[in-house]
């Protein structure tokens, strides 16, 4: 099973947790419907949520994805969280350590910063 991951539980720490023998494939990015991105990220992505693909046997979502891995190939998979799922600082320390595109995570980083000034 391919699994794709964008939120919090794309940290190595919570994949391995879920199944460690768990195999990393590639970044990859599925694609959204305008203003289908969730919580405060609606207004600052377009149709793609970054995120990587992930071999695993750890229970995923029932609904299939198409997955762009950063080589331009397509793979089938499955959501294992909802798209951005969790605490947005996870979210964008996690988009940082697997090295996403740079355009993708400022924008993460600007709704992260944006959510730190209303605080």
């Amino acid at each position: 099973m391919i699994a794709f991951y964008s939120g919090e539980l794309m940290s190595p720490e919570a994949i391995r947790a879920a199944d460690p023998a768990a195999r990393f494939i590639a970044r990859g990015k599925v694609t959204i419907n305008p203003g289908e991105a969730p919580n405060g990220f609606a207004d600052a992505l377009d149709e793609e949520v970054w995120g990587i693909a992930v071999e695993t046997s750890a229970q995923t979502e029932p609904a299939e994805v198409t997955i762009t891995l950063d080589n331009g190939s397509p793979i089938t998979g499955a959501l294992a969280e909802p798209l951005l799922n969790g605490n947005d600082k996870a979210v964008l320390a996690n988009a940082r350590y697997w090295e996403l595109p740079p355009a993708y995570v400022a924008c993460l980083r600007s709704v992260v910063e944006r959510g730190l000034d209303e605080e």
